[in-house]
C-alpha cells in the first residue's frame, strides 16, 4: 500500500503514514502500468568507511515505479524524502567525496611518513584509492535535495544513466 498524499510505502499495521501523518484508510494500491522500461528495477547504495564500514554509512535502496522512486534506508530514520516524483526531479549532480575520519587518516599517515617511517606513505595512498565514493545530490522541484553516497561508481552511473531515460532531464 501506498500513501495517496506523499507516495510512501505504507506498514502493514498503523493508522498513519510515518512520513506525512495522513491516515491509511486513503491510501490506495500503487497503479502498476507498463510504459516505465524501468518498472520495478531496485538500485543499491552504500557508502564505506575505514573505521567501521558499514556503520556510519546509510544503506539506500531505491525502487523505480511507474511515475515516482522509492527510498528505503537503514538506518529507517535518515529517511528525508520517502519517494520522489519522476516530473519533480530537476537535476542530478555526481562527484568525489571522501568521509573526514579518512581524511583524517589519511593525513596521520602522511605526518608519519614524514617522520621517517616510510610505511607511513602507504597508509594515505591506501586511503585514497579504497576509501572515496561517489556523492550523487538528486534535486527536486520543492528545492529538497537527496543525497546518496555510494561506493559503487558503476551503479551510480547506471542509476544515473536510467534516470535520464525515464525523466526530463538532460545533464
Amino acid at each position: 500500500m501506498y500513501c495517496e498524499n506523499c507516495g510512501a510505502k505504507l506498514p502493514e499495521n498503523g493508522s498513519k503514514c510515518p512520513f506525512c501523518e495522513t491516515n491509511t484508510n486513503v491510501a490506495t494500491e500503487a497503479v502498476t502500468q507498463t510504459q516505465n522500461p524501468f518498472l520495478g528495477k531496485e538500485y543499491n547504495f552504500s557508502g564505506n568507511d575505514l573505521v567501521i564500514k558499514g556503520r556510519w554509512g546509510v544503506r539506500y535502496k531505491v525502487t523505480v515505479a511507474e511515475d515516482r522512486l522509492h527510498f528505503e534506508t537503514v538506518p529507517a530514520k535518515k529517511n528525508k524524502l520517502p519517494v520522489i516524483i519522476l516530473e519533480d526531479i530537476l537535476a542530478i549532480e555526481e562527484s568525489f567525496h571522501m568521509r573526514t575520519v579518512n581524511i583524517l587518516l589519511g593525513i596521520f599517515g602522511l605526518v608519519l611518513g614524514c617522520a621517517g617511517g616510510y610505511w607511513g606513505f602507504v597508509l594515505p595512498v591506501f586511503v585514497l584509492l579504497c576509501y572515496r565514493e561517489r556523492k550523487l545530490k538528486i534535486h527536486v522541484r520543492n528545492g529538497k535535495i537527496l543525497t546518496i553516497y555510494s561506493d559503487d561508481k558503476e551503479s551510480v552511473r547506471e542509476f544515473i544513466e536510467d534516470l535520464k531515460k525515464i525523466t526530463n532531464i538532460k545533464q
